[in-house]
């Protein structure tokens, strides 16, 4: 089990980091701890075992270094540092080549995910774990990741707004409305189809041309636009009722419809307006987009179950919202907190009466509130969750991960119908307190990432409470804030999120550090992120402005060093306290 394994692996990493943290540090605690044989001979007991596994891993690895070799005192610290980069360099620079040697031999695919079944070999393996088949022998399952997968952000008709501009709802034509949308809404909408496309924000196009009319802007356009549906929305009196539950039928993969033409979706629309009740579930990719993308929706209904392509039929899913907005269909989710604002942001769908599965199992204090955890609750499934964090862009998508995505939906009826004779059984008004917390839940709004002037300092204060980077004198701070506006301006013009970017540890490295050159500005980062290497030098240029900032002191002045020792806070002495006076009373 490569999960169980890497948080093993890593629980031991962190004791033994926390553990090396107590060690004396280098200088005259060391020299002065070594005097005594006790400690001596222990850390050259512990340094033989480390260098012992460090060669096992390197070899493991295929590495001829003969790493420590050299070293046999206990001042040869730099050596074994400078060898252990060495390695790996080596190691980095042997899977840079096999992945463009990788991409040069699969020019006709703009992907290779595959997963095999093979004897251990020297394959670029992303991870690896041994299984135990009936046979008593132990395969090797190999997971390949995708490579090359051509940017889906190139292929939408419609421009990503990425600027700090607030969310304009993306939606004209509003199915089972109460209360008609704004008509400035209407009308930006429809401008914006039926004139080219400038990469400008639409929310910032129409505020220039109300100015330019002299008129004031209707905020009401940024408003929930079935604000007023949902709120007026009653549940209807079946939902209210025990059922008998409908028991799910057998998974069959050749059952399951997969959605990726414009016929095929009216298709489902027509089958989907028939029905009383359906389940959904969202795949989404953030790591290769600044907001990040839908990249599936999983639909069930008691017959059938659908895969539909978001990424194919971007434009065309806001049809959609005649089945998600209509107060007649029960649309079941499982924790759609996240799910009710892609559909949002990507699509402009919205959704009227809600059961979410995740607020049920928190009403009902069940052990555990995941998805499969309710499965082995009232299926007897074992859950299999190894495609949860898989690269959902691949096309064509493998029949292994479209088995994984039509068991989010698959048993999602059969839960909601258990759940909900659960909650009756439970007592008075709480099945009314899911589909309120449920409703909630759909008046959500997504809201653009918005940056600020102080938006850097979060960032600081948020690794402080994790008990990471000291506070940081003005040079660095200013070196930080230069970056971060860096870091925030690139992603959202290349449309990347800020991780790919620049990772936040890489960040604080380079602010701590301020190097001089730019060669140190990649040496603080390990891999160099893509974008940094191609930028370094503007980077620098910002490092450098930040260290020709002159050092300021608390009270405005300036300091040729500042100290980095936190100095407590005088207290008033009391007078009164035994414990606090200033007088011996002894």
């Amino acid at each position: 089990n490569v999960d169980e394994f890497s948080q093993q692996s890593l629980r031991s990493l962190m004791q033994f980091i926390r553990s090396s943290h107590g060690l004396p540090s280098a200088g005259d605690d060391y020299e002065f701890y070594s005097s005594f044989s006790g400690f001596r001979d222990f850390t050259l007991h512990q340094r033989s075992r480390l260098i012992k596994n460090m060669k096992a891993l390197l070899k493991n690895q295929g590495l001829k270094e003969n790493f420590g070799a050299s070293t046999s005192g206990i001042n040869d610290d730099d050596d074994l540092t400078d060898q252990l980069v060495e390695c790996n360099d080596g190691i980095i620079e042997r899977v840079t080549a096999l992945l463009d040697q990788k991409s040069l031999t699969n020019t006709h695919s703009y992907y290779n995910f595959r997963i095999s079944i093979a004897a251990p070999s020297q394959q670029t393996v992303v991870s690896s774990w041994n299984k135990v088949g009936k046979t008593g022998k132990s395969k090797t399952f190999r997971l390949f990741h995708a490579y090359n997968i051509m940017r889906p952000q190139l292929k939408f008709k419609d421009t990503i707004d990425n600027t700090n501009a607030p969310f304009l709802p993306k939606i004209s034509v509003k199915p089972n409305a109460l209360r008609p949308l704004p008509r400035e809404l209407v009308d930006i909408q429809a401008s914006d189809k039926n004139s080219e496309s400038e990469g400008h924000s639409l929310a910032i196009s129409n505020l220039i041309q109300q100015i330019r009319q002299s008129k004031e802007e209707n905020l009401a356009i940024y408003d929930h636009p079935y604000r007023f549906e949902i709120e007026q929305f009653k549940p209807m009196e079946s939902q209210l009722k025990s059922s008998t539950p409908i028991k799910y039928k057998d998974i069959d993969p050749e059952t399951c419809r997969l959605v990726d033409k414009p016929s095929d979706l009216l298709d489902v629309l027509s089958e989907l307006k028939s029905k009383s009740v359906i389940a959904v579930d969202l795949e989404a990719h953030s790591y290769r987009s600044f907001q990040g993308i839908t990249c599936l929706m999983q639909l069930s209904t008691r017959e059938k179950d659908y895969i539909i392509d978001t990424l194919a039929l971007r434009s065309e899913l806001n049809i959609l919202n005649e089945v998600f907005t209509d107060p007649r269909i029960v649309k079941v989710f499982h924790g759609a907190d996240s799910d009710i604002v892609w559909l949002q942001r990507d699509f402009g769908i919205y959704v009227v009466n809600l059961f979410d599965t995740g607020q049920a199992s928190r009403a009902l204090g069940l052990a555990r509130f995941s998805l499969d955890f309710l499965l082995t609750h009232y299926c007897n499934i074992q859950a299999d969750k190894k495609y949860q964090l898989a690269d959902w862009r691949v096309r064509p998508l493998p029949k292994e991960m479209l088995l994984y995505a039509q068991g989010d939906t698959h048993y999602l009826l059969y839960v909601y119908d258990m759940m909900k004779i659960d909650l009756l059984k439970a007592g008075t008004g709480m099945l009314e307190k899911v589909l309120e917390k449920s409703r909630e839940i759909c008046l959500l709004k997504y809201e653009k990432a918005v940056t600020t002037a102080s938006s850097h300092l979060a960032l600081m204060e948020k690794q402080k409470r994790r008990g990471g980077k000291k506070d940081f004198n003005s040079q660095q701070l200013e070196a930080l804030r230069l970056i971060y506006a860096w870091r925030d301006g690139l992603a959202r013009q290349e449309d990347e999120s800020c991780g790919y970017v620049l990772p936040n540890h890489m960040l604080l490295q380079i602010a701590e550090i301020l190097p001089r050159e730019a060669q140190g500005v990649l040496a603080c980062c390990n891999p160099v992120p893509p974008l940094l290497r191609q930028h370094v030098l503007a980077v620098h240029q910002l490092v450098l402005e930040a260290r020709n900032k002159s050092l300021r002191s608390d009270k405005g002045g300036t300091a040729t060093v500042e100290s980095r020792v936190p100095v407590p806070a005088k207290t008033e002495d009391d007078y009164a306290n035994l414990l606090q006076c200033p007088h011996d009373l002894s």
